[in-house]
């Protein structure tokens, strides 16, 4: 089976793992921790890569070559109009998610944190 993984990269970013038919397969917060300079969140790679190995910006494109998974970078606006969203909120992307995904609106996978 062909799983699609999409990424919004950022710390308050997230995973999503569909299937050929669009279908929700999983979904996860991005993996952070308050590790970063001063302490800010930052991503954490190896959370990263053990949600994306079991699942099968920074550090995330050498987590997909490690695994041998290839990597097309799409830009917000480019998805956004290929999914039909006008908005560039974030609120409009979220809409546009329950929407289509109504089964999973209140799914909120929590991963590990060190």
């Amino acid at each position: 089976m062909t799983l699609h993984l999409g990424i919004d990269i950022g710390v308050q970013g997230a995973i999503a793992i569909i299937d050929q038919s669009g279908a929700l397969v999983e979904i996860h917060d991005m993996p952070v921790l308050k590790d970063g300079p001063a302490g800010r969140r930052a991503i954490n790679a190896p959370l990263l890569a053990a949600v994306i190995f079991t699942t099968a910006g920074p550090g995330i494109e050498g987590v997909l070559a490690a695994a041998g998974l290839p990597c097309t970078f799409l830009t917000p606006p480019c998805w956004k109009r290929t999914v039909g969203l006008t908005l560039a909120s974030k609120d409009a992307s979220r809409a546009e998610a329950i929407r289509r995904w109504p089964g999973n609106a209140a799914e909120k996978v929590h991963l590990p944190r060190l």
